[in-house]
């Protein structure tokens, strides 16, 4: 009984030794490009006396300098549970971002950020529940690191999308947009780029996608060279035949738009001669419009009814 006891005893022990986080996120002088910003993790804090690792966010910038970075959230890891926790910027409470205990077939309920910190509650009501679809490994460097492949409905469209996260890398959309919509080793390209850590490249996944330059792409769009992106006031946000554009100083045959769909297909373009826009022919769905005009780069959402 004494040795069924003991082996029991020791089952349990390397249970509960395996399950744990095994890989963290960088708790200093790391960086991790996704799209057209650069998140840098850069020591510590305390917060409700619990300890968490400090994110800056440089935007909208090529080169990468921690210089130009403005703090951003500050992350916390239980390695016990697999979870990580974000307290974002201006937040009363922390979120959880996520779950590495998932197994395949169980829905996936975390918070998800947009690079500008506007809090995307859990999926519920309005967005179809996202989904594990397997949890295998991925060897990055020399070691293997636990990956949960997840499957999520966009909520436009009939279609599905694939996404994955990895131990101490975090979302193939980056390090704090866990259920983003993109396609996984496919033709739109997820925002997560490069990672340095210590100034040495670890991961970059798309190293091989034509048209991407380096760890800088304005969402898997192309690459804009040290461009300053600028927001534009776009009305009504849910479009049916007219999008108005609200911006005096583009309206001529110099500035050009493009309107990309949810995967990052171009379905459109032309020249900005008025403030209006004709979108009736456009599918329902989400988009994005980037105007051009000599050094200067726009961009907008809408959605189409």
């Amino acid at each position: 009984m004494r040795k069924i006891v003991l082996i029991l005893f020791l089952l349990m022990l390397c249970t509960a030794s395996f399950a744990q986080l095994r890989y963290f996120f960088p708790d200093s002088n790391a960086c991790f490009s996704a799209g057209s910003y650069k998140f840098w993790f850069n020591g510590d804090t305390t917060i409700n006396n619990l300890k968490y690792k400090k994110v800056y966010m440089q935007s909208y910038d090529s080169i990468p300098d921690f210089g130009r970075a403005s703090y951003y959230s500050a992350i916390r890891e239980d390695t016990l549970a697999e979870k990580v926790y974000m307290f974002a910027l201006g937040d009363t409470m922390e979120r959880l971002i996520y779950d590495f205990t998932l197994r395949e077939g169980d829905s996936v309920r975390v918070s998800n950020f947009c690079p500008q910190l506007c809090y995307t509650p859990e999926w519920e009501n309005m967005c179809p529940v996202p989904v594990v679809e397997k949890v295998d490994s991925i060897l990055i460097g020399d070691n293997y690191r636990k990956r949960i492949v997840i499957t999520k409905e966009d909520q436009y469209s009939d279609q599905w999308f694939e996404l994955c996260w990895i131990e101490g890398i975090g979302s193939s959309n980056g390090p704090f947009t866990p259920l983003e919509s993109c396609i996984v080793d496919g033709g739109f390209v997820g925002p997560l780029l490069c990672v340095h850590i210590d100034g040495e490249l670890v991961y970059q996944p798309y190293a091989e996608i034509e048209g991407l330059d380096g760890c800088y792409s304005y969402n898997g769009l192309g690459k804009i060279n040290d461009s300053y992106l600028e927001s534009i006031n776009i009305y009504p946000t849910v479009a049916d035949d007219v999008l108005n554009i609200e911006h005096s100083d583009i309206f001529d045959a110099e500035c050009k738009y493009s309107i990309y769909n949810i995967l990052g297909k171009q379905v459109a373009d032309g020249k900005m001669d008025s403030d209006m826009i004709n979108v009736s022919y456009l599918e329902s769905g989400m988009y994005m419009i980037v105007l051009y005009k000599s050094d200067k780069v726009y961009s907008g959402r809408f959605v189409k009814e």
